[in-house]
């Protein structure tokens, strides 16, 4: 869900390259840390995430559910 935001939100303008890459870092360390499988399996897991989801959703379920996402998740 961060990393299909950053990209869609950078798409639109709506944040730097900066941030996008932060988004895609914190994805990184939460896949790596609290996920467990193979990259491979990962990899497939996102992309059926990002294909379930229209654009809208996927921002409506950010809006919601990344603070709480860091908490669960811590990545420091």
């Amino acid at each position: 869900m961060i990393a299909y935001t950053g990209v869609t939100l950078s798409r639109a303008d709506m944040i730097g390259d900066d941030e996008k890459i932060i988004m895609l870092g914190v994805t990184v360390l939460i896949l790596e840390r609290h996920v467990s499988g193979t990259r491979a399996q990962k990899k497939a897991a996102m992309a059926q995430m990002r294909d379930r989801r229209t654009i809208d959703q996927t921002l409506e379920d950010y809006r919601k559910h990344a603070a709480q996402c860091l908490v669960q998740f811590p990545i420091n």
